[in-house]
């Protein structure tokens, strides 16, 4: 281990381009930070995770060697070992570590204290999770939302979707699959007796509501959490339908259990994020955003990919979106479901005010909120750290 710790006791960050090993599993917005990363003049070596521990060392380790990286980079802090023996041995060696959380980190690093290492640099898309993050002993945490990665000069017109010139799009999942992959039998009773209307009320992350609520119906934190998963994917899937019922005969993007759900609304099948959603964005009178119950006062995507494809955003409310966008001048938001159905009126009719709107986000977003602006600060940040 000495002579690791030597060879690897160069200067990190000592030149304008920087080598950086990504720690890859082709998860959300890994390809596109890598391709922003190399557009920026950046090596980037990705590194496919392997699912055992000893043998992703092993070969992290060989990667480091031959790339001597200025920083490791990754998503969510997937491929680490749960027990932190990974994260132990990059702190011995002296390599930085930045990961980007875009999921509660509760289900990402639920014991948290094994990783928390001053080589660790932590950037998450929920701010309210930072102070936690730091009761766990993380030293450098920081928040970053998403941002977008399409092209703010593509035109996105596509006369296929013509269709949806007057109509209502919402392109999203059931949530469905979520709920299958985190069931239990005994979690459907403990589901309907936790009343999310208080969880509503109350204004907590919807981990820490069920912690308040049922955490004695569980022996352990993991089964707490996987609980969690569970919970998340059905309400969000109940909050969808519930608010799909208020909109006049929509277009739904999704899975094939849209048509599982007897709702009122035309189906087609997914559609690809980055190349045929903005299309849909671009043509359609209105785009719903109907996050998922697990963001507390993060955003998704939508909120920057909709109006940069040219398109018009009718979406949920979340406090980030204050700190984002002038909510009078660059925002439609709802709060309920009966806010939503006064909004789809208002701006089905309103067609100058719904293209100042579109104007203003968009030029927000391409100054302010673009895949390149979240890894330049990121960048910044450890640097400053690190050096």
């Amino acid at each position: 281990m000495s002579q690791l710790k030597t060879f690897f006791s160069y200067k990190k960050f000592a030149q304008p381009s920087l080598k950086i090993i990504f720690l890859d599993k082709a998860y959300f917005l890994q390809k596109e930070t890598i391709a922003v990363l190399e557009t920026m003049g950046h090596t980037v070596v990705p590194l496919q995770v392997q699912e055992k521990p000893k043998q992703m060392l092993g070969s992290l380790l060989k990667t480091c060697l031959l790339v001597k990286p200025d920083f490791i980079m990754g998503t969510n802090h997937i491929g680490f070992d749960p027990d932190g023996k990974i994260a132990n041995v990059l702190n011995d060696l002296n390599l930085p570590v930045l990961f980007w959380y875009l999921d509660d980190f509760r289900f990402i690093i639920p014991r948290g204290r094994n990783q928390a290492l001053p080589n660790i640099a932590i950037f998450s898309f929920e701010k309210t999770d930072l102070p936690q993050l730091r009761k766990f002993g993380f030293e450098h945490v920081f928040y970053m939302p998403t941002g977008s990665c399409l092209n703010p000069g593509a035109d996105f017109s596509d006369s296929t979707f013509s269709y949806l010139n007057k109509r209502i799009s919402f392109v999203g999942s059931t949530f469905l699959e979520t709920q299958e992959r985190w069931f239990h039998p005994r979690y459907p009773q403990l589901y309907e007796q936790l009343h999310l209307d208080k969880w509503n009320i109350q204004k907590q992350t919807l981990v820490d509501f069920i912690i308040q609520e049922q955490v004695s119906q569980f022996s352990s934190e993991g089964e707490l959490f996987h609980y969690a998963g569970y919970v998340a994917g059905r309400s969000t899937m109940e909050n969808r339908v519930e608010l799909l019922k208020q909109t006049p005969y929509p277009v739904v993007f999704g899975d094939r259990h849209w048509q599982e759900l007897n709702l009122n609304v035309e189906i087609h099948p997914p559609v690809h994020p980055a190349e045929t959603a903005p299309k849909i964005f671009k043509a359609s009178r209105i785009n719903l955003n109907i996050s998922s119950t697990q963001l507390h006062t993060s955003v998704n995507l939508r909120v920057f990919d909709v109006p940069l494809s040219g398109g018009f955003l009718l979406t949920d409310w979340r406090e980030s979106l204050a700190e984002l966008f002038d909510p009078q001048k660059e925002l439609a938001v709802y709060h309920s479901a009966e806010e939503l159905e006064d909004k789809i009126v208002y701006f089905k009719n309103h067609d100058t005010e719904r293209n100042k709107i579109i104007s203003r986000a968009a030029e927000r977003v391409e100054k302010e909120h673009l895949l390149e602006h979240r890894i330049l600060k990121m960048l910044a940040q450890m640097k400053n750290i690190f050096v």
